[in-house]
């Protein structure tokens, strides 16, 4: 019997095991499978034309024109001037069956912005679990929800971004995608997709990885790569972030870490000075080793962890880069083997 093509939709706001879940997909192309990290904007765009058509008035028009300009981006052929959900549903399959597995990592379904609001995102589910039941569907779907310690994850996006967002535009998005995050779960379960789903969290990514592909395999019938460089370095680093200190005490940041089954330190104890001691001195260790580790050979070329953390190092560790090019040679190594992917995913 033919395998269907999957599509994962991959639901996670963070960078950091997104990185790993995306190498592990990419390197599927080395079993002779044709692999694509293309985000398909149907997904969106039909379900504003199917649950939005009656209030969108002469702007309906305008929606139909640009579904069609995304289809002719992708040289498939446009709907009519009134398609039916089965008609975008044809023309999403036409794009996904192109390849064995899509990782659609567009994060339409975690968090809001300009051209998506809470309501959008509802409907979004509503079109892609209609898409589930359609009787003629040849596709398979599935999702992978992925999630972080609130204030690490907090932590991570201000050091990258307190430039350009405040810290509580910061924590509102992490509370947001974590609000969004349930509700995907809550419509999964209530639609009888429960076993569609994986739920990971960095922590179980990074200390339980063999489980994690384990989980991952079952799910897609893939097989996984096994061998991946782990490395700890981007978990407990809110001790390092005065702002993610300063939301120790939050509550709803409180309870979105009960969700996730964590605890935090109280705050103005001595467990707290040694937790903020420790992450500090943890945080040394493990940037020192990727880079020992990489002079061994033990980062493999695929792995994305000295692209995404090359700006984050300490100047000690920046100055021992001088005198251990191996990073820069595996960070090359990293981004030619990602316009190579880039390239299978426009052919």
């Amino acid at each position: 019997m033919e395998r269907r093509p999957r599509y994962v939709f991959y639901a996670a706001t963070d960078g950091v095991g997104t990185h790993i879940v995306r190498g592990l997909f990419v390197r599927l192309a080395n079993e002779g499978l044709k692999v694509s990290t293309e985000s398909l904007a149907l997904w969106q765009l039909g379900a504003r034309y199917i649950f939005e058509s009656d209030s969108l008035g002469g702007k309906k028009a305008a929606c139909v024109a640009a579904i069609n300009d995304a289809l002719a981006k992708i040289g498939l052929e446009p709907v009519s001037a009134n398609p039916s959900s089965a008609d975008l549903f044809k023309r999403i399959e036409t794009e996904a069956r192109k390849s064995d597995v899509t990782l659609d990592f567009s994060r339409m379904l975690c968090r809001t912005d300009k051209s998506r609001s809470y309501k959008d995102i509802a409907n979004i589910r509503k079109f892609i679990l209609s898409y589930i039941a359609w009787k003629d569907r040849t596709i398979d779907v599935r999702f992978i929800i992925q999630q972080r310690d609130p204030l690490d994850h907090i932590a991570s996006l201000h050091e990258r971004f307190s430039a350009d967002s405040t810290g509580e535009e910061i924590r509102q998005l992490v509370l947001e995608s974590h609000d969004l995050l349930k509700e995907l779960r809550a419509d999964l379960d209530s639609s009888g997709c429960c076993d569609f789903y994986l739920d990971m969290t960095l922590s179980e990514i990074v200390y339980n990885y063999q489980s994690c592909v384990n989980r991952l395999e079952i799910m897609l019938a893939f097989p996984f790569y096994r061998g991946m460089y782990i490395t700890p370095v981007s978990l407990n680093k809110w001790p390092t972030s005065p702002y993610a200190v300063s939301l120790i005490n939050d509550p709803q940041i409180a309870a979105m870490a009960r969700d996730l089954g964590i605890e935090y330190p109280k705050p103005g104890t001595l467990g707290l000075r040694f937790f903020v001691w420790k992450a500090q001195f943890l945080r040394h260790y493990y940037e020192l080793k990727i880079i020992v580790d990489t002079r061994l050979g033990r980062v493999e070329d695929t792995n994305p962890i000295n692209a995404k953390h090359e700006r984050k190092l300490s100047m000690l560790h920046k100055v021992l880069l001088r005198v251990m090019p191996s990073w820069r040679e595996q960070n090359k190594a990293f981004y030619e083997n990602l316009k190579k992917g880039s390239a299978s995913d426009s052919k």
